[in-house]
């Protein structure tokens, strides 16, 4: 797995997210951080796997209110 990714920042863009994670790496990180919710296992990831699967949602928190914002600032297509 990566290193901690964390920062703080503003809205991104799908190309801007995948510039910090692979989508292989995403969907890693993403089953690791279900199975381990689902399994009661969370407490059993060391402090470093936790902080990736805390930067990750962070990053997708970005990229959903970047994919918002840009679909905000398009027209409707019904009225």
């Amino acid at each position: 797995m990566a290193e901690n990714k964390r920062t703080s920042g503003g809205p991104l863009l799908p190309e801007q997210f995948f510039d910090f994670y692979s989508p292989q790496e995403a969907k890693e990180m993403l089953w690791k951080w279900f199975s381990a919710t689902v399994t009661d296992g969370f407490s059993k990831l060391s402090s470093i796997e936790k902080e990736n699967i805390l930067s990750l949602y962070e990053r997708l928190n970005q990229l959903l209110d970047g994919v918002n914002g840009s679909a905000k600032s398009k027209p409707e297509d019904h009225e």
